[in-house]
């Protein structure tokens, strides 16, 4: 419905002109809570997003470990059922027909085309330096190489050296490292009940063989 005219022009004009001012106060009050709104969802984003990002420096981590090793199985984890040891008084290391003695650079692995039923040991460099005893901690460099996969699935090679103590390890290098001397080189193959047994790792087959190359850095005593 229209609204009626006035027939006092001077009173219709300031009627006019109060209705053109309630109206901009109105557009003005909504603008204002409008604004309002979008600052409120502003901080609530943004609280959320410093959140999110705090999480992501701080459990994030172990997200990330944990995608890493479904890629590769590092050789001082020790697996979920831990073989029996086995008595190895005798254990007695081979010189290879052709040694790699350059300790400088990283040594190739070559595997067997059978698998192994028994650790067995290859001294590539006899060391110099301190003997390792069973428990010792010791820091050394390493390539570990699968005998089903011939794949390299895990090396420290390129980074840091790993430093462990024999204890906290697959039972081949609890029983295979001791005799080390630091300054040497061992090359140590692996029966699959000396390592990761049927259940396997990613990267390693169950019931797979290992090779590893050692190369002997520091030894500490155990306590």
């Amino acid at each position: 419905m229209a609204t009626p005219v006035s027939r006092n022009p001077k009173r219709q004009r300031k009627k006019e002109g109060h209705q053109r001012r309630r109206e901009a106060e109105l557009a003005a009050l909504k603008k204002q809570r409008r604004n309002r709104t979008i600052i409120r969802f502003g901080l609530v984003g943004g609280l959320i997003l410093a959140v999110a990002l705090v999480l992501s420096f701080t459990g994030g981590d172990d997200e990330d470990t944990d995608t890493a090793s479904s890629t590769t199985t590092s050789a001082l984890e020790s697996p979920s059922t831990t073989a029996a040891p086995i008595d190895l008084p005798n254990l007695t290391c081979e010189t290879p027909a052709s040694p790699q003695t350059d300790l400088t650079a990283k040594p190739t692995v070559a595997t067997p085309d059978a698998p192994a039923t028994d650790l067995t040991c290859a001294d590539h460099v006899v060391g110099t330096g301190a003997e390792v005893k069973d428990g010792d901690t010791v820091k050394v460099h390493y390539v570990g190489v699968g005998q089903i996969s011939k794949n390299e699935f895990d090396a420290s090679w390129g980074g840091d050296p790993a430093t462990f103590a024999l204890t906290d390890v697959i039972a081949g290098w609890t029983q295979g490292i001791p005799g080390m001397k630091v300054g040497g080189r061992r090359e140590l193959v692996i029966p699959a009940v000396m390592a990761y047994g049927a259940e396997g790792r990613p990267g390693i087959e169950p019931d797979e063989t290992l090779v590893f190359m050692i190369d002997l850095l520091e030894v500490n005593p155990a306590p």
